[in-house]
């Protein structure tokens, strides 16, 4: 067989295997992931309005971008603001948030009917915090707890290019499921 012909089945064959990786990431949902919108106020969050399977996590967020439910009238109210610890980003499913598993046993010590907001972005810092709730309010918090990891406790805004620009933080669906790879093999993070 000449180069020629070898070569035309390489090229064919990586192609092949190609299609093939697209068509089964594109079946695991590799397609439809979640969003950032930019905000001039805080820099960024994920987009209001969201509810998904990205892949086998499920991603919801309500009218302010919250993963939350939408704020509703409990008797008592805790907001968790904070960076991707309390966020989970696309990583960790809606059920297993830190915020979503604590709201019921909230309920159930106090004997009353409590809600857990969630007002988080990845790589927050406190004043893309303070910022939100400067626009938006406590929403009637009882209690507001913050988190941040230590490499985002001192983090400042500086209204980079971020959403759109850095593969951690799409704004917008990505056209091949094989663009998602670098990210969910850990090779470039949030």
């Amino acid at each position: 067989m000449n180069m020629r012909i070898r070569s035309g089945l390489v090229v064919v064959g990586a192609l092949v295997l190609l299609l093939a990786a697209e068509l089964t990431l594109r079946l695991r949902g590799w397609l439809e992931i979640p969003v950032y919108v930019v905000d001039a106020r805080y820099e960024y969050m994920y987009a209001p309005l969201q509810d998904m399977y990205a892949g086998h996590i499920h991603v919801r967020t309500n009218r302010y971008g919250m993963r939350s439910t939408e704020p509703r009238k409990a008797k008592k109210r805790v907001l968790f603001i904070g960076d991707s610890v309390i966020n989970g980003t696309d990583r960790v499913t809606h059920d297993s948030l830190a915020t979503t598993l604590v709201e019921p046993m909230l309920c159930a010590a106090l004997g009353t009917d409590v809600q857990v907001l969630n007002v988080s972005a990845a790589s927050w810092g406190p004043d893309n915090a303070v910022a939100f709730l400067k626009a938006h309010g406590t929403f009637d918090a009882d209690v507001i707890v913050a988190v941040f990891s230590s490499h985002d406790a001192f983090d400042n805004m500086d209204f980079a290019p971020t959403v759109g620009v850095h593969p951690g933080y799409p704004g917008e669906s990505p056209l091949f499921a094989l663009q998602r790879l670098p990210l969910r093999l850990g090779l470039v993070g949030h």
